[in-house]
């Protein structure tokens, strides 16, 4: 359990479409969306929230099929893994916590959810801060031309079931690697211990491995096309 980390917020499961979705709140002011990047959850910001929970009344959610939140069926299309289909989340989120205008903070996917609710529902974002992104059509463009390497996006893109059985041989060792490399250190000394326990109960599943994967099937797809 991750609660130790998150010292008196308020544990919520939001009813939507596809299920329900996790998520923590705390404070008065503000209202202040934080959305994850991959392979992490809404454990990400354990120590920023308490901080910015000071000011804002903070809420931190897992997007769908990430941590505590619902794993829905994937369509052929890869809509239901959209970053408007996950907007369309935060928005029911944080509606049903009484915020119809609020401001989205996000990191990676989650910043690409960020960007995708303030371009479809401009009037509910009052500010957007996107943290380590660059438009999904201008890196899948570079890639496809070569210019930069495709990375674990071209192998988490790839037709199911290829990505998902390769990496439910070990997914420790596949996720744990991709974070290690992304770390300034070159291992995991930067994660708090307790937050990487919970990262490990979020990849060690079949259902979420392939929640991951149509992650990104979607951003080789639908979100290009919405970009």
């Amino acid at each position: 359990m991750s609660d130790d980390l998150f010292p008196g917020f308020e544990s919520h499961w939001i009813d939507t479409d596809i299920g329900r979705i996790f998520a923590r709140t705390k404070g008065d002011g503000p209202p202040l969306a934080l959305l994850h990047g991959f392979p992490q959850t809404h454990v990400m910001w354990h120590r920023l929230a308490p901080e910015l929970a000071q000011t804002h009344r903070v809420v931190c959610m897992d997007l769908r099929g990430y941590g505590w939140s619902t794993a829905p069926r994937s369509d052929a299309a890869h809509e239901t893994y959209s970053k408007r289909a996950m907007a369309d989340d935060v928005v029911r989120v944080m509606g049903a916590l009484g915020h119809i205008r609020f401001a989205v903070a996000g990191h990676d996917r989650g910043a690409r959810v960020g960007y995708r609710l303030a371009l479809d529902q401009p009037g509910r974002v009052e500010r957007l801060s996107l943290l380590d992104i660059l438009p999904t059509f201008h890196v899948w463009a570079q890639m496809k031309a070569g210019l930069i390497p495709t990375a674990h996006w071209g192998f988490l893109s790839q037709a199911f079931p290829i990505p998902e059985e390769e990496i439910g041989r070990d997914p420790a060792a596949y996720f744990e690697g991709l974070m290690r490399s992304w770390s300034a250190e070159g291992d995991l000394s930067a994660f708090d211990p307790r937050a990487m326990r919970a990262y490990r109960e979020g990849f060690n599943e079949p259902s979420r491995i392939h929640a991951f994967c149509e992650d990104y099937r979607a951003g080789a797809t639908r979100d290009i096309e919405a970009d």
